[in-house]
């Protein structure tokens, strides 16, 4: 009785998991190495310009819809 009350609540568990995670949908995930930049000193007036790399880890498509400077 013991081992199938063990087996009864494992198959409860494992089927409880499996459905929570495919029922998620799709979702991006934003991957930043360095967020911020700290740019030198410049004339005033002068381009200065920074790349910052970012990657999409997820399963669906990342959109960039606002971009803040400070």
């Amino acid at each position: 009785m013991k081992l199938f009350y063990v087996f009864f609540v494992s198959l409860f568990c494992s089927i409880f998991i499996s459905t929570a995670i495919a029922d998620q949908p799709p979702q991006p995930k934003a991957l930043i190495d360095k967020t911020d930049y700290v740019f030198e000193s410049v004339i005033d007036g002068t381009e200065v310009t920074h790349k910052f790399e970012i990657k999409n880890a997820g399963n669906a498509t990342l959109e960039i819809t606002k971009v803040l400077t400070t």
